[in-house]
């Protein structure tokens, strides 16, 4: 067979017929994925949690959680007397029982969230300039999501910018865990609440077991989160740095 029997042109009706072969499996492709994700919403969500993972973002359904609890958070906040003490931070102190601090109390902190995203949210709750005394906890998310712990402490630093001079307030240190990241964020906090004002820094070491972790006495089975016992060791750190004026008589 001669060579330029090969380069002689295909049939265009043949062609045409690929092209649409082609097309319509493209179609029937994209069509069956969207039914798909319709019929089944958490893969669709976990394709994109992926995808920002991999961009350095938050997970949606993360995003959700936070604005929904939010939410609901500022609907009940006028509830939130001059004697309230409140709490912001992640999900350390939001599994504190209300009754564990002996003072009125008004639970704000969101599990998951991370000190850059409490700097933006505490602005939206007008009780930050009412109350009484505020205890705070956060850093160890955003350490999570690979940020610095300088970063870290400079979201925090947001957060205290938000709240009147004249409040008192109590900075927890990140609990201890294994991530590399947490002396130094600690010992930011620590020197950032001495330049403040009426800033109590409260160490969470003693819920250590000294190796870098949570005590396994005091740790969830998870070994991150506290345990019922551990959340009582951290109320009595908590209450112990309360100023008498936070606990006010009715």
């Amino acid at each position: 067979m001669r060579p330029e029997a090969n380069l002689r042109p295909a049939d265009p009706a043949q062609a045409k017929r690929q092209r649409w072969l082609v097309l319509t499996a493209f179609a029937l492709g994209a069509l069956t994925l969207l039914f798909l994700l319709l019929a089944q919403p958490a893969i669709y969500l976990r394709l994109a949690d992926g995808l920002r993972w991999r961009l350095g973002l938050p997970a949606l359904a993360q995003i959700d959680y936070e604005q929904s609890l939010a939410l609901a958070q500022k609907r009940g906040e006028s509830q939130a007397g001059p004697c309230a003490v409140l709490l912001f931070g992640d999900s350390h102190l939001q599994g504190l029982p209300s009754s564990a601090l002996g003072a009125e109390l008004s639970n704000f902190a969101i599990a998951g969230e991370p000190a850059e995203r409490l700097a933006q949210r505490i602005r939206a709750y007008a009780s930050v300039q009412l109350a009484r005394h505020i205890v705070l906890l956060s850093g160890a998310n955003d350490l999570a999501a690979g940020r610095t712990a300088a970063q870290a402490a400079a979201s925090m630093a947001e957060v205290l910018a938000q709240i009147p001079a004249s409040t008192s307030l109590s900075l927890l240190g990140p609990p201890p865990s294994t991530q590399p990241a947490r002396p130094a964020l600690n010992a930011a906090l620590q020197t950032l609440c001495t330049a403040r004002p009426g800033c109590s820094f409260v160490s969470l070491e003693a819920l250590g077991d000294g190796l870098g972790a949570l005590s396994p006495e005091l740790a969830a089975a998870d070994g991150i989160h506290l345990s019922a016992a551990g959340y009582g060791r951290l109320a009595v750190l908590i209450r112990a740095d309360l100023p008498k004026h936070a606990q006010c008589a009715h």
